[in-house]
């Protein structure tokens, strides 16, 4: 999440971003992680929405449409968490697949 909330808060404030080629660092996710943790029991989707609802709100006003419309769809989010809960009904995680279902369907009830 600081990642995503730099990058936008960067543009949002006039700033500009590049591509590098080179990769400047590395890093694996392991089970015990905390992203990991979040990702099972999709409090980090519950988070990241909450940040893509501030960032609609925010871009509403300097008439930043097409950002507004991304924040307001939240794609990305929705798309991860329909992946991972099928994957973990494959799995046979029902527990995981239910907690990223609920916040899924609760996310597209209130739209």
């Amino acid at each position: 999440m600081p990642d995503w909330e730099f990058t936008t808060r960067v543009l949002m404030e006039g700033g500009r971003l590049f591509a590098v080629r080179t990769p400047l660092l590395e890093y694996r996710r392991h089970g015990g992680s905390e992203t990991s943790l979040q990702t099972e029991d999709a409090s980090r989707f519950v988070e990241e929405i909450a940040f893509l609802k501030q960032r609609e709100a925010e871009l509403g006003s300097p008439g930043w449409a097409a950002s507004t419309g991304s924040a307001r769809r939240r794609i990305t989010v929705r798309g991860h968490l329909f992946v991972l809960a099928t994957l973990d009904l494959v799995r046979g995680q029902r527990a995981a697949a239910r907690a990223k279902w609920q916040v899924l369907r609760a996310d597209l009830r209130r739209r």
